[in-house]
Order: structure tokens, then sequence, then C-alpha cells
């Protein structure tokens, strides 16, 4: 990268970083990654201690929850356009809670705790794929930077949350580290409701137009 390039992308932080929506949007994509990942760094260890599932039934468990994430991805894209870009990222952060909640109660026997996984794992892929559109539209100018700045903050935080998560799990319980992925989502949903603006599509449309002139 030459100093130029290097001096552009720093300039384009620093002026995403005084847009209090584009810096909301990519603290949110983090914070719903920090709840995602406690509960993926957890639930393998959980099935295999709490319920004595081998490695393979923990394999064939994770395939399960593989096709439930495809379908948190499909649900994304047939929602998120007509619902608007910020509420269907709040609505997949209060449905991202409400599972975690029947996680918790649905926590009684192998089976119920399967069933109030697969709510989580999709709600966690539908609520991660949402924040996407959202982030890409608060600076159509700079689609690659926001973007890039979400993965980055989302593999920072990810790398923290593991051993806090495993902590809490080797300590308290796969219950402790789900109430902190509820914590994060509390975080997440208070930037989206204070910081985090809808961005009209017309305004997005027009700077791609000047961009390709």
């Amino acid at each position: 990268m030459s100093e130029q390039q290097k001096g552009t992308f720093w300039k384009q932080i620093g002026v995403m970083a005084r847009d209090r929506s584009a810096l909301g949007s990519v603290l949110v994509s983090a914070t719903i990654f920090i709840a995602a990942e406690a509960y993926f760094v957890t639930w393998g260890a959980h099935l295999a201690r709490d319920f004595a599932l081998s490695p393979e039934r923990i394999g064939q468990v994770a395939a399960g929850l593989g096709v439930i994430e495809l379908a948190g991805s499909v649900l994304a894209s047939l929602i998120i356009d007509p619902l608007g870009k910020r509420r269907g990222v709040i609505a997949g952060v209060i449905f991202f809670m409400g599972s975690l909640i029947a996680l918790m109660w649905l926590s009684q026997s192998l089976w119920t705790t399967l069933l109030g996984m697969g709510l989580v794992s999709l709600a966690i892929e539908y609520s991660i794929v949402s924040t996407i559109p959202l982030m890409a539209q608060q600076r159509p100018a700079n689609r690659a930077t926001v973007l890039a700045l979400g993965a980055m903050a989302g593999a920072f935080t990810r790398s923290l949350t593991d051993p806090a998560a495993a902590w809490l799990l080797e300590h308290w319980g796969f219950l402790a580290a789900m109430a902190y992925s509820f914590l994060a989502l509390v975080v997440a949903l208070g930037l989206l409701w204070r910081w985090v603006q809808e961005r009209a599509t017309p305004e997005g449309t027009k700077s791609l137009s000047q961009a390709s002139l």
C-alpha cells in the first residue's frame, strides 16, 4: 500500500468515526458478534459436559444447526429490504434476545436444549446478515471502508469474547455465558435506538452515480 493510499484509508476512517450513525452501525455489528461468539464457543462444550454427547453426536448437531443458519440467511434476504434495514436489525436483535431467553428456559433436557439452540442459531444468522446492508448504506462513497471496519471490529471482539465466555462456562455454567450474550445485545439495541439512522436510498444512489462519473 502506497503512502497516498494509507493516507486516504486513515482519512476515510477519521471521517467515518465522526459519523455517529456509521460508527454506531459498526459497533452494533461488533456487539452482535460478541453475543454470537459467546454462544458458538460454549454450546459444544455444554452438550459434552452436561449431556455427555460424543464428538460424533456434536458434529451431527452442528450439521443440523448449519442448515438452520442457512434458513436465517434466507429469512434476512426476504425481510430486510421490505421492512427497512434499521428496523430489520432491531427486529433481529430482539429475536436474538428472545431466543436466548427461550434457550435458558428450555435447558431442561437434551431435546428441549437442542430446540432452543435451533432458535438461537436462526436468530444469530439473521442478525449477522442483516447488519451488512445496514452498514453498507451508511456511507455509500466509503462502503468498502465501513464493511472492512465492521469485519475488523467483529474479529477483534470475537477474540476478546472467546476466553471470557469459556471462563463463564467453566465457573458459572452455560447459562452464565448466555447471559453475557444477552447483555451484549442490550448494548446493541441501545446503539441502534440512539445512534444508528436509516439512510435514504436516493442519497446512496446519487453518491454511487457521482462516484462512477
